[in-house]
């Protein structure tokens, strides 16, 4: 069978020297290879037809969604491979507000899942960075973001899997159940597989009730160091933060320089951006007041983000760090974590 006879509408396959630049340039390895083929399936159907199809050809696959990814796992090496693209299977299929499960293709944007939801009431709480990522993206690295201090990573929120092996069978994973306890974890396996394993053609997610309230602040340290020692304090306070999100001076000012806007504080040169919720109003004003007085011995000063345009300019400033790193600066791509006290 011809590639042609799986992706039927030319203009969601190109071959060769078709291949649009957009496929053929990574901000931090730079130009690489052509390649073989690029298809934009739109089901699941198609996906493994296009695994069988490479099968046949002997060629490598890459998978990709969105492209926000800059540590090059997008990134052909030899000329040999087919591009997978999932970005037009970006349906939100179904909301099922009995098990609060969201089905969803792999190509939606999180944010665009992040507004759906908020707008009938409900919370998908990861968060990260880049909201411009795909669903997709974000089960294969298991993203966090702002508010895995509290809520986790995407990996607590997803309910099941289908996928494309790369023998080009089907393996659906996972269930609605809140529970379940049967046999080998392989739903855990492949979150955060980063597209070794199969290709993610379709993910229930876990949602929750959305808090009714929150509250932020950013404050400014002295060094990264005070920063550390502060959130040390935070989390063994009790007050239980829903975000908690260190940046520096130093990497701050390429996103402020990008956005055209400055954070609502000069001083220092470490920051901390952090957030409560919760339900009742009382309650949350009672630990803001433990949060402020906890960092009146580290903390030079602390801003209230009341305002929810001034809170989301400053969320837009964290970021935005990335890109403004990636804009102004020539840069090596490192994510590490180490322990908090570390």
């Amino acid at each position: 069978m011809h590639i042609k006879n799986i992706i039927t509408d030319q203009k969601r396959l190109f071959l060769r020297e078709n291949v649009p630049k957009e496929y053929l340039i990574d901000p931090y390895l730079g130009n690489p290879k052509p390649v073989y083929a690029l298809a934009l399936p739109k089901n699941h159907d198609e996906v493994v037809g296009l695994i069988k199809w490479a099968i046949d050809k002997d060629l490598k696959i890459i998978v990709r969604g969105a492209g926000t990814g800059v540590a090059g796992a997008q990134f052909p090496i030899d000329g040999n491979e087919l591009v997978i693209d999932l970005k037009l299977m970006d349906k939100i299929i179904d909301l099922d507000e009995e098990t609060l499960t969201l089905t969803v293709e792999p190509g939606v944007l999180v944010g665009d899942i992040h507004e759906f939801v908020e707008d009938k009431g409900y919370f998908y709480p990861p968060d990260p960075a880049s909201k411009h990522s795909t669903i997709g993206g974000n089960v294969a690295t298991n993203a966090g973001g702002l508010r895995a201090v509290k809520y986790g990573t995407t990996r607590d929120y997803v309910r099941a899997l289908k996928i494309a092996l790369p023998t080009g069978e089907t393996l659906d994973l996972g269930s609605s159940n809140i529970k379940s306890s049967s046999g080998y974890d392989l739903l855990n396996l492949f979150i955060g597989s980063e597209g070794t394993l199969g290709i993610i053609t379709e993910i229930k997610l876990k949602l929750i009730p959305k808090p009714k309230e929150n509250v932020s602040v950013i404050m400014s340290f002295e060094d990264v160091f005070k920063a550390t020692d502060a959130t040390l304090v935070l989390l063994k306070s009790g007050i239980n933060p829903s975000e908690i999100e260190l940046f520096e001076k130093e990497a701050a000012k390429y996103a402020t320089e990008f956005l055209q806007y400055d954070l609502p504080t000069k001083k220092g040169n470490a920051y901390l951006l952090v957030e409560l919720d919760g339900d009742d109003q009382k309650e949350l004003e009672l630990r803001l007041k433990t949060l402020l007085e906890l960092m009146k011995p580290y903390a030079l000063e602390i801003v209230s983000l009341l305002d929810e345009d001034k809170k989301q300019r400053v969320k837009k400033i964290r970021d935005n760090i990335l890109i403004g790193l990636m804009e102004y600066t020539e840069y090596e791509m490192l994510d590490e974590v180490v322990p908090i006290n570390k």
